[in-house]
């Protein structure tokens, strides 16, 4: 589409853009590095370089869910590990999530959130529009507009692409009238 090719455009004027002011920069850097023989007021510093970061370790559970193709199975695992004492976090609950609403199984889903809101741990805003996207899917409409209202209840800030998110599932599910309606409403939001 003619808004895509101009994004691609953009995006690669950008970048021509930044190789150029890197590429002006680094040639500039060596034409005023001074020699340390000549004496000056000013020492240049040598540049802090934060070390690249080490790949994180995989999360033995995350690894195992990710695995299994049964949902059954990922919770089975979740209980699992809970009995020999791991202790789940953000990612170990978003990953059985993400399991369980590719698998449609939304009473699952609902359960793992009452149990994320019950140990308040803090969701990223990319688990709810992925739950909204996936009840939209599965024409479950009404339970995407309740999850998006309850988003702040579990610590989590609305923005406009969980909002965008949201009116896309209206829109797809052809209820426009509620699309309108939340859209109207969602600068107060």
């Amino acid at each position: 589409s003619m808004i895509h090719s101009r994004a691609k455009g953009i995006s690669q004027t950008q970048l021509i853009l930044s190789r150029h002011f890197i590429n002006h920069i680094h040639s500039h850097t060596h034409k005023y590095h001074r020699t340390p023989k000549t004496k000056s007021h000013h020492q240049q510093r040598p540049h802090n370089h934060k070390p690249t970061p080490k790949p994180r370790k995989p999360i033995p559970f995350v690894s195992d869910v990710k695995a299994v193709q049964d949902p059954d199975e990922a919770l089975f695992l979740f209980h699992d590990y809970h009995k020999m004492g791991f202790k789940h976090d953000y990612p170990s609950y978003s990953s059985l999530i993400y399991k369980l609403a590719r698998s449609r199984n939304f009473e699952a889903v609902e359960t793992i959130l009452g149990l994320i809101q019950d140990r308040d741990i803090r969701c990223r805003e990319t688990l709810f529009i992925v739950l909204i996207q996936h009840y939209g899917k599965a024409h479950l409409v009404d339970k995407a507009v309740e999850l998006f209202h309850r988003m702040p209840s579990f610590n989590c800030v609305r923005t406009l692409q969980s909002c965008n998110t949201l009116l896309n599932a209206l829109v797809d599910n052809d209820q426009l009238n509620d699309a309108i309606e939340i859209f109207n409403r969602s600068y107060k939001m």
